[in-house]
């Protein structure tokens, strides 16, 4: 009866989603200081520390013969100190820049007054290396930067170009901020790539599994919204995504695949059995409550992760858990008004002339002859592949390091 009104609300409602999914992939970010909750002891020393010391925001760079005397070093941390060239940051991007030549003249002048071999010792293994002659720069990144890391890395790239004998590529740069910034680049890259070929594979699977471009369409589209729905949610609620809950979305997209296939079935019985006429009605009459009892009983084990000290997996459980009980609510609107409003009418009728839905295939009724002809040997192989789940299980070791992602 409201067809028509489901399909006009699911296109109203579309351009948010779809907006909300795409700013909430432009915040996504990886620090690992922020994983903890506020509340831990660890947490409140943790910022205690870094108000009075600062943090470990910063970069490490060098290149090849970057010692002492190369004049290239100074000039280098002096075009890193200066605002960068983007006109929408008017204020520098680091806080200060030390090198091994300004750090042992600043010892062996007054008030230390330290003799040069002593500040050398001082500063060995970090600004100094261990020949006394190879040295770097380490830049601290300013507070008001620390939404603007991205910028902050991609300048100091830009501050070696200025340099006479050096460019970019001559640079190694290291430190726990540059590390964050790749691990979101990579995600990003790979994750377009993953979801391409995610994309592809699963429009291919349901085609051939269902012999209809626009029952393979009506799936598709829904697992698509839910899964841009799911990824919209952290936009709208204030969460920042992080390499951790960027999952949510994939796993929403499965969830969602499953489901409508789930119902595409229920529907092609119906229209088997007794014709297209009131088959979209029956089948979701069939298929709420088992689709109902897998989607809750899904957020139920997705929200058990709200139990985790980590933030990231609380976030990811909490959304993912939001996104099933969306997609299902997709589920049972886009899907049903869809085959009432544009229904296959040329698959329907390739069905109904069989006159059944499909039962067990021949290979299925073998397989269960099997089973129940080995039911020890089926037993046996079930126990040793528990067994060895076991013991994979005791290996397992967690991790929180950003270089472990």
């Amino acid at each position: 009866r409201f067809a028509t009104g489901c399909i006009l609300f699911l296109l109203i409602a579309a351009p948010p989603i779809l907006y909300g999914a795409y700013r909430a992939g432009l915040t996504q970010e990886n620090r690992i200081e922020e994983w903890l909750p506020k509340r831990f002891d660890e947490t409140k020393r943790l910022y205690w520390f870094a108000e009075r010391f600062g943090s470990d925001e910063l970069l490490m760079i060098s290149y090849e013969g970057c010692t002492l005397d190369d004049p290239r070093l100074p000039e280098l941390a002096r075009h890193i100190a200066q605002p960068p060239d983007d006109p929408a940051i008017d204020f520098p991007l680091f806080r200060e820049v030390f090198t091994g030549p300004r750090m042992i003249e600043q010892m062996t002048e007054p008030p230390l007054e330290l003799p040069r071999d002593e500040a050398m010792r001082r500063l060995e293994g970090w600004l100094i290396g261990e020949d006394h002659q190879t040295t770097c720069a380490v830049a601290l990144i300013a507070p008001e930067a620390y939404d603007h890391r991205e910028a902050a890395i991609e300048h100091v790239y830009q501050s070696a170009a200025k340099v006479d004998g050096l460019s970019r590529d001559d640079l190694r740069v290291a430190g726990n901020t540059i590390d964050g910034v790749a691990i979101n680049q990579a995600t990003s890259q790979r994750m377009m790539t993953l979801t391409i070929a995610s994309l592809a594979i699963c429009v291919s699977l349901m085609y051939v599994a269902f012999r209809s471009v626009l029952l393979t369409w009506f799936v598709f589209c829904t697992a698509v919204l839910s899964e841009r729905l799911s990824f919209a949610w952290m936009f709208y609620l204030g969460a920042t995504p992080d390499s951790v809950s960027l999952m949510v979305p994939a796993v929403v997209y499965v969830l969602a695949i499953s489901a409508g296939v789930h119902l595409i079935n229920y529907f092609r019985d119906e229209v088997a059995l007794h014709g297209l006429p009131g088959a979209a009605e029956k089948a979701v009459r069939h298929a709420w409550r088992p689709c109902s009892l897998a989607a809750f009983t899904t957020a139920l084990g997705m929200g058990s992760l709200l139990v985790s000290s980590l933030i990231p997996v609380s976030r990811f459980g909490t959304y993912a858990a939001l996104g099933t009980l969306s997609a299902l609510a997709l589920l049972f609107t886009a899907i049903p008004a869809a085959l009432v409003l544009t229904p296959p009418r040329a698959w329907a009728r390739k069905v109904y002339k069989s006159h059944r839905p499909d039962r067990l295939a021949p290979y299925w009724k073998q397989m269960c002859g099997l089973v129940v002809r080995f039911p020890n040997l089926v037993a046996g192989v079930g126990v040793l592949l528990l067994v060895v789940g076991v013991a994979g299980a005791a290996r397992v070791r967690v991790t929180a390091r950003l270089h472990d992602m």
